[in-house]
């Protein structure tokens, strides 16, 4: 981000480095993260069979496509409410479903239990980020980041175990 737009600090929202000359770097990663949720979505369906792959699947099909949206429409920081924002919101709240669901469908899978404490810790940490930015305690931009590097690490690493079909 910082090459993306230098002159904007860490603590800014994420979605301010999608402003100016390469601001669309932002929006197309705004976009890919998309892609990889539904990515990840089919794999749970191919992978997983029973009771909470369809919750977990909508939930990040949700979020991906919210994400998209993201990426497509430009943000505003002079305006709230726009298509942007409403799609990032749609977004949060998708991922926030899928890494409580996720933790339910680990956690009734014998071979994927030892995902679903992490993915309850994953669930919780969002929870208590979103706690901490709304209470403006602490800059959005540093909320995000303390919210998503974890958080995205995370389901990249269960992105792998389910690829490769490894179950922790």
């Amino acid at each position: 981000m910082l090459i993306i737009a230098p002159d904007v600090a860490w603590t800014e929202p994420d979605s301010n480095y999608a402003l100016g000359d390469l601001g669309w770097l932002r929006q197309v990663a705004f976009m890919t993260t998309g892609v990889a949720a539904i990515a990840l979505a089919l794999g749970i369906r191919r992978r997983f069979e029973g009771k909470g792959v369809r919750l977990t699947t909508v939930f990040l099909y949700v979020s991906g496509v919210a994400q998209i949206g993201t990426g497509i429409f430009n943000t505003d920081p002079t305006t709230e409410g726009s298509p942007h924002d409403l799609l990032a919101l749609l977004s949060l709240i998708g991922l926030l479903g899928t890494l409580f669901a996720i933790r339910g469908l680990f956690a009734r899978n014998d071979a994927w239990k030892s995902l679903a404490t992490p993915a309850l810790v994953a669930a919780i940490w969002f929870v208590v980020s979103v706690a901490v930015a709304i209470t403006n305690v602490v800059e959005a931009g540093a909320v995000q980041r303390f919210v998503f590097v974890p958080v995205t690490a995370w389901l990249v690493w269960v992105s792998w175990n389910i690829r490769e079909g490894r179950n922790g």
